[in-house]
């Protein structure tokens, strides 16, 4: 069954997000805004921000945000269908459900997926054999942790699962990844005397699973395939569990065994990667939960380059507040033997010794420099740069910048890549980070106001040069303004709805969060003025084309008669 689209669009009108989350966590008033300390992450100082023009709510702590549909979904871990079925339940509304049949049978099929590796959960713990239970006490696992971590065991042979689930089931056992297709068409287990960890997802389902053999044979951990609920550069092993503790810190360990033991001493805030490096997935997820993450890793050089790609990875999700540490072991050590030698206390009082991230930076970029001399200040200048770039604009990125100039001598860059433009005498385009999106400033600009101030549609729907320019993001605002068109009063968090599940969503949401101090009459005046030089700037753009192709091939009939137009329209314009 399918949720109509105007049905979603008229709930999110009908719901307050202020008061659907002022129920669930109390907000105050806070000039135009209301705030809240943050129940994504911990904090004292709210950082917490709930527009009620806008409807939309974002923390500028761990960057958490959204409209209310967002906000049910992430705080009471509901599906989207389900934050729908609660709002219409508060506004005492049906839901006019639709038949689609391709819906319907993605829904079940993710359901399946999800009820099929239960099963199979449930399957492997019954097949703990003797065998593989003495491999676990003697890796030091006492029964109640086997238990509370659903660990289980992979028998022998090449069809267990097939043999145990119906021929109906199969082809839901092949899309979970847990059978292999071979080339003549028949199947196999994918995992056979394996001890099985079950991998969680960050609301506690089973997604995959994590195979340990019992001997020294390779590869010596398999974790499953990536499949339409399964995503390695998503999941952090442990995480369902770290989230029940809301615990300050999180410790961020390269294997499952390592979060399993480090959980069985009451280290309880382990999370581990599977078999990947730290993500920009995996950094947004443990900043929503903490303001302080450290990187564990081996003491040697892999693990100090495994920390490196931690680091640059990190970087950009240092906002004010955010810390990032490295701890490393000693040599032949891994959290799981660490923690058994030295206990708990030992693995703590270690960890309260690891490294900043400032400390673990700068020595990286030192070394083999001899900052004595202008090239070794030159080159560590060089190199520092483009990575204290990434960290967000703040007291932590300027403190860095500080050190470096200490370090450096270096007050000012005379590179141009690197200078700061003049300021335009006009309100300035919300900054969007370049990796999201290559759209024009003025175009952003003018994507942040209509998103925010849906009266302004009347200023744009006539506009048709828009209409067929081949620029980034001109979809979008096509898009946009025939969906304002249809709905002139659109909230923020309705508009942002239209984009759920698409590529443009992340950016949107950006967009929503621009504060400029206007009033209408001034939005007005700036949205009319930057569609005035967004034109006037395309147009140049268009001639200079033209008379490059005229100077170099020359122009057809259609195409000088175009020149002259565009000349004409530029000196109206001017």
């Amino acid at each position: 069954m399918r949720i109509p689209r105007a049905f979603i669009d008229e709930i999110i009108a009908r719901s307050d997000i202020v008061s659907v989350i002022d129920r669930h966590i109390g907000l105050k008033k806070a000039g135009k805004n209301f705030t809240a300390c943050c129940p994504f992450h911990n904090e004292k100082t709210p950082s917490f921000s709930v527009s009620s023009d806008k409807q939309f709510y974002h923390c500028f702590g761990c960057g958490a945000s959204g409209n209310v549909i967002s906000f049910l979904m992430e705080y009471s871990h509901l599906e989207f269908v389900e934050a729908i079925e609660m709002l219409a339940q508060q506004q005492g509304l049906s839901i006019p459900y639709e038949d689609d049949v391709s819906d319907h049978s993605n829904q079940q099929s993710t359901k399946t997926l999800y009820e099929i590796l239960n099963e199979i959960t449930e399957y492997y713990q019954r097949h703990l054999s003797a065998i593989s239970l003495e491999y676990l006490k003697h890796r030091g696992l006492t029964q109640e942790t086997i238990f509370k971590c659903g660990l289980g065991f992979a028998p022998a042979g090449w069809d267990n699962l097939l043999q145990r689930f119906p021929k109906e089931k199969h082809s839901q056992l092949l899309a979970s990844g847990m059978i292999v297709e071979k080339e003549d068409g028949h199947f196999y287990d994918r995992f056979r005397q394996r001890i099985m960890f079950p991998i969680h997802d960050a609301r506690g389902r089973v997604v995959a699973f994590g195979g340990r053999v019992l001997d020294d044979s390779k590869p010596k951990y398999l974790n499953s395939p990536e499949t339409t609920i399964f995503h390695k550069s998503n999941v952090l092993y442990g995480l369902h569990w770290v989230k029940a503790t809301k615990p300050k810190q999180i410790i961020l360990v390269e294997g499952y065994m390592d979060v399993v033991v480090l959980l069985q001493y009451g280290i309880t805030n382990a999370v581990a990667t599977l078999g990947t490096t730290a993500s920009d997935a995996h950094f947004s997820q443990l900043f929503r939960e903490v303001g302080e993450v450290v990187c564990c890793f081996d003491g040697d050089a892999a693990g100090y380059k495994a920390a490196w790609r931690a680091l640059e990875t990190g970087l950009s999700h240092l906002r004010d507040g955010h810390q990032i540490s490295f701890m490393f072991l000693p040599d032949g050590d891994d959290p799981d033997s660490l923690v058994k030698r030295e206990t708990a206390t030992g693995f703590q009082e270690r960890l309260q010794q690891a490294q900043p991230l400032s400390t673990f930076l700068f020595s990286q970029l030192t070394q083999n420099l001899n900052l004595s001399t202008l090239e070794g200040r030159a080159k560590l200048a060089e190199s520092a740069r483009p990575l204290l770039g990434k960290i967000p604009h703040g007291a932590y990125r300027e403190l860095l910048s500080a050190q470096l100039r200490e370090l450096t001598g270096v007050v000012q860059n005379q590179n141009p890549k690197y200078e700061k433009k003049a300021p335009d005498a006009t309100l300035p385009a919300p900054q969007i980070e370049s990796s999201s999106t290559n759209i024009l400033p003025l175009l952003r600009k003018i994507l942040a106001f209509l998103i925010q101030n849906s009266f302004l549609i009347s200023e744009i729907h006539e506009r048709s040069f828009l209409k067929d320019l081949k620029i980034n993001g001109i979809s979008l605002l096509n898009n946009l303004v025939e969906f304002l068109i249809k709905n002139p009063q659109a909230s923020g968090g309705m508009i942002l709805e239209q984009w759920r599940g698409k590529k443009e969503f992340e950016l949107v949401e950006k967009l929503l969060l621009w504060e400029h101090p206007l009033n209408e009459e001034g939005i007005l005046l700036e949205f009319r003025d930057s569609l005035n030089k967004l034109e006037t700037e395309l147009t140049e753009q268009q001639i200079q084309i033209l008379l490059r192709k005229k100077y170099y091939v020359g122009l057809n009939d259609d195409e000088n008669k175009l020149l002259t137009d565009l000349i004409n329209f530029k000196q109206r314009m001017i």
